[in-house]
């Protein structure tokens, strides 16, 4: 009986490592691509794409230690050798840095999304924008989720009482309230003044002047501008999508409200709220213009060298060419050959594709 007791619990254990374990792999694969490309690539490094390649961190953070650890901690909470402290440290623990990757995603987009509001609406002032002070704006958003996260911590000691429940629900309300839903206000808002700037709606000095310029490189501009919005506008979507339905579904179950299905739905949102971490450095690195052209010059082009070692047809018709030059030269020595004329045919023989076709 106790042997089909453990088996029973072992099998949804190895169904979401099934789900997890490829997923870990993959947000480290992929952030670990950002960072690359961000210190190989010289024009990557300005001030807009810092909190890109922070948030990449986070997201590293999220595929390298907690979703391991999260897999660890329901290995062990399974195990009923497992002592009571060691499951309540460990369920802290998992708590506490579910909360610093989602907090300071949240709160790197933000910024992300804050630096593109003042760059559009008030670009002279963005100008004046240093390194220093962007990294100062970073290290202020790693301090305040890392707070934020570590509320939990301060009531470890009473987690077998009563009380510990509405501790749970007043931090899961302060974290959708205050954390979320007032970050997304300020997102919100800014992405529709951004689009109205772009969209020439407003009557922005400096929109109007770009409108009166209808030349080819004001249109790219505004296009590329335009298409940086829409990828970081996706972005908070893509987080609002995966992570407030969790951050609700767990606000009930500590509520001890009674839904059909609650628990399975908690499970199937348990690897759908780690996508972020993937979509995010894909959408920056593949759709963002900078961030394109570095993994092309650095990822692609090798792949395409790696498939193609020869290099081009040019290079290897070289030695062809000047062989059959020096072969003529020789000839013509001892055999009176007419002068050759441009346009002849064996001038045809310097174009590459003659001598490839050969």
């Amino acid at each position: 009986m106790a042997a089909n007791n453990t088996t029973y619990q072992q099998e949804p254990l190895y169904n979401e490592i099934a789900k997890l374990a490829p997923l870990s792999v993959a947000i480290v694969i992929t952030n670990t691509l950002v960072v690359v490309l961000f210190f190989k690539k010289r024009y990557l490094q300005t001030i807009p794409n810092y909190p890109l390649l922070s948030l990449a961190a986070c997201d590293f953070i999220t595929g390298f230690v907690v979703i391991p650890l999260f897999i660890l901690s329901m290995y062990i909470l399974t195990r009923e050798s497992s002592s009571k402290e060691t499951k309540t440290y460990l369920s802290y623990m998992v708590l506490v840095l579910h909360a610093l990757t989602s907090t300071s995603a949240v709160y790197h987009i933000l910024v992300v999304i804050a630096d593109k509001y003042f760059a559009i609406v008030w670009p002279r002032k963005h100008r004046s924008l240093e390194k220093k002070t962007m990294l100062k704006v970073l290290a202020v958003v790693w301090l305040v989720s890392s707070i934020i996260s570590c509320i939990p911590i301060s009531w470890i000691n009473v987690s077998q009482k009563p009380i510990a429940r509405k501790l749970f629900v007043g931090y899961g309300i302060f974290c959708l309230v205050i954390v979320f839903i007032s970050s997304y206000v300020c997102i919100v808002y800014a992405l529709v003044v951004m689009f109205r700037v772009i969209s020439g709606k407003n009557k922005h000095k400096e929109s109007a002047l770009l409108r009166r310029r209808n030349t080819s490189r004001n249109r790219q501009m505004t296009n590329n501008i335009y298409r940086v919005c829409i990828i970081f506008a996706m972005m908070a979507a893509v987080f609002a999508v995966c992570w407030l339905p969790w951050f609700m579904l767990t606000l009930l179950v500590n509520l001890q409200v009674h839904v059909e299905n609650l628990h399975s739905f908690m499970e199937w949102f348990v690897p759908f709220r780690y996508l972020t971490s993937i979509i995010n450095p894909l959408l920056y690195t593949f759709v963002k213009p900078d961030f394109r052209r570095a993994f092309k010059e650095l990822v692609w082009n090798r792949i395409v060298r790696t498939k193609h070692p020869f290099g081009s047809q040019s290079n290897m018709t070289r030695p062809t060419t000047s062989f059959l030059f020096k072969t003529f030269k020789s000839s013509t020595n001892t055999v009176d050959v007419p002068a050759l004329k441009r346009g002849t045919g064996i001038e045809m023989i310097e174009n590459p594709c003659f001598v490839s076709s050969v």
